[in-house]
């Protein structure tokens, strides 16, 4: 069974506060929201290979 990792991601600087239109746009499951995109972003940067103990800044 893989290992099971615990990780915690929270925004900085403006993207600390959205409006209620951006999580909207952001939960819309139809095409022209932008679910899919934020979906596809969020798996690519959980299946990328760097070492857990890097910092992004």
């Amino acid at each position: 069974m893989p290992e099971t990792l615990s990780t915690i991601v929270s925004p900085e600087g403006s993207l600390e506060v959205l409006s209620q239109s951006e999580v909207n746009r952001l939960r819309d499951t139809s095409g022209s929201g932008l679910h899919d995109l934020l979906r596809r972003c969020a798996l690519a940067i959980l299946n990328c290979d760097t070492p857990p103990t890097t910092v992004w800044r």
